[in-house]
């Protein structure tokens, strides 16, 4: 009998050949990056990160509920709202997203609007 690892290799349609630990990706993996060089919220984008959706509302719409998909946003995301109206609105349940750099390279969002908001409306989302 063979001895099982929690590694397992996948290729998503569209991303790169990854090894990845099955404990921490369940489901799909999409990048968000706002600073890479032709970001874009369109199909075909984001799951890789050289090629990362621009923003995390977007790739959010990309998930799929309690799949346990994974969204990582890349070191120095940056997105800015000035107008009012929900600009992320976390609606799909179990999806997990992990900020990555450190200090000044971490990923921020800015609200330059009173009326901004952030919705969370869906259960088993973690930040």
């Amino acid at each position: 009998m063979a001895t099982r690892t929690a590694l397992f290799s996948r290729q998503q349609p569209g991303g790169v050949f990854t090894v990845d630990d099955v404990g921490e990706h369940g489901g799909n993996v999409w990048f968000v990056g706002s600073d890479v060089s032709g970001a874009s919220d369109t199909a075909g984008y984001g799951q890789n990160p050289d090629s990362p959706f621009a923003t995390l509302d977007y790739a959010v719409g990309m998930c799929t509920a309690n799949n346990h998909d994974t969204i990582y946003l890349l070191p120095s995301h940056s997105e800015t709202w000035t107008t009012t109206g929900a600009k992320v609105v976390l609606d799909v349940a179990g999806v997990r997203i992990v900020g990555l750099g450190q200090g000044a390279d971490r990923p921020t969002f800015s609200f330059g609007h009173t009326g901004t908001t952030w919705t969370w409306s869906a259960a088993g989302v973690t930040v």
